[in-house]
């Protein structure tokens, strides 16, 4: 292992740097605006996000060899940031056929045709992004706009299936299918199982995860002899040693999902105790009509209580809308008790008792760049909690939720998420 103090980063800074980069670099955007005027203006423009759709698009019209030159040539014609109709139905059965013989993927015209139109990108699981990724053959910045875009996380490198993804997009001059990928996952899977069979103390497990990924970069590892035995022995090495178990969910992230319900509860029934179906059905579904990407929030939220879903990034801003409309419009003895748990002294409490400082300068009647800037500090502090990267106005969902607090009607502002806007347009033709 090398030394230290090397300067080379790990593999997750590299993530984090770039996730950092383009959240910095949105957020400059953002404080620019100084009107209600210029806010309110930007924000409903759909042509300042980052849509997932022409992510997709730009990466299969640049991409040599994936569809046809016929093909190609016709979508290069097309022109704009979304292909017209008739561009995208002459790439989607190439694309369906490649998804199924190369990769073992099967995705419909039906599903390309949406996915290129924008249809359901914002709704997709990660790992179906991960595969859209493989199967177009982006970098790993292009998949982490895509992840970004999409209001997900960039790669989370403890997740076996996000490291082997990370791992086939780096490899020069080696193409990786999905097929690949499932493989390597079922050979991790197997070594995974003999490792926890072997007899090993604590103390010697703790002391082989000094991770690996804070000291090597996963180019270095695989930099070795042939890039297809020795880079995937290197990988399973680095697995075993680093990943979370397959289908494992954060501890960490749970508890403080379930803190966080806690606070949310005593703003919205001070005087007793609400079940989860009671208070979701309620201050979520209601005030936001629909999740977005959890039409029935509820269920998704016993998931995560139960511990058989992970918390994800749009969780976290979608309860910090709940958190900041609720927290204006409480009483004040569900204020008092919010304020009297922040002083239990755990890792939810602190944040939340800083969180609160901002909570209490928010006022219905200041200026909408001033709530703005309180409203996206409190959001970057619940996100950094659950160690999610910060708010990211090109996305549509950041911006969904930043819009509603402004203008206090998420009905209204939801009809500004472009993917609705569009379905309702081809609806009409």
């Amino acid at each position: 292992m090398r030394d230290a103090h090397s300067q080379t980063f790990s593999s997750q800074t590299e993530i984090d740097r770039y996730a950092a980069q383009q959240t910095a670099r949105a957020a400059a955007e953002l404080s620019h605006l100084q009107t209600a005027g210029e806010l309110l203006a930007f924000l409903m423009d759909d042509t300042t996000l980052t849509a997932p759709a022409s992510i997709l698009c730009r990466q299969i019209q640049s991409q040599d060899g994936l569809v046809s030159k016929v093909v190609r040539a016709n979508l290069r014609q097309s022109g704009g940031v979304f292909w017209p109709d008739e561009a995208v139905s002459k790439a989607t059965a190439e694309l369906s056929s490649i998804s199924c013989s190369r990769h073992g993927l099967m995705i419909s015209p039906s599903q390309w045709e949406r996915y290129l139109l924008g249809d359901l990108l914002q709704w997709l699981r990660r790992d179906t992004i991960l595969q859209l990724a493989l199967v177009t053959g982006m970098s790993r910045k292009t998949t982490i706009d895509l992840l970004m875009a999409c209001g997900q996380a960039p790669y989370q490198l403890q997740r076996p299936l996000e490291l082997i993804c990370w791992f086939c997009q780096c490899i020069p001059n080696v193409i990786f299918t999905w097929r690949d990928v499932e493989r390597l996952l079922d050979m991790y899977g197997k070594i995974a199982a003999e490792e926890n069979k072997s007899v090993k103390s604590e103390q010697k497990k703790s002391a082989g995860t000094v991770s690996l990924l804070l000291d090597w970069s996963v180019d270095e590892i695989l930099g070795i002899g042939d890039p297809e035995a020795e880079g995937e022995r290197a990988l399973m090495e680095l697995m075993v040693q680093n990943c979370t178990k397959t289908g494992a969910f954060s501890r960490t992230a749970r508890s403080a999902y379930l803190r966080f319900l806690e606070y949310l509860n005593v703003l919205e029934f001070p005087e007793r105790p609400a079940d989860l179906l009671e208070w979701t059905g309620g201050m979520v579904d209601q005030q936001t009509q629909r999740t977005l990407f959890r039409k029935r929030y509820h269920v998704w939220a016993s998931g995560i209580c139960s511990g058989f879903a992970d918390v994800d990034r749009r969780d976290v801003l979608l309860l910090g809308y709940v958190l900041i409309d609720g927290y204006m419009s409480a009483e004040k003895a569900g204020r008092e008790i919010f304020l009297a748990m922040t002083k239990n002294g755990g890792r939810t409490d602190r944040c939340m008792a800083q969180i609160g400082k901002d909570l209490d300068a928010l006022c219905p009647d200041a200026d909408v760049k001033e709530r703005q800037v309180l409203y996206c500090r409190v959001l970057d502090q619940l996100l950094a909690e659950f160690g999610f990267h910060a708010f990211y106005p090109p996305a549509a969902f950041d911006r969904f939720v930043l819009l509603s607090l402004l203008v206090g009607h998420p009905v209204w502002s939801f009809r500004h998420l472009p993917e609705e806007r569009h379905g309702q347009k081809r609806n009409e033709k």
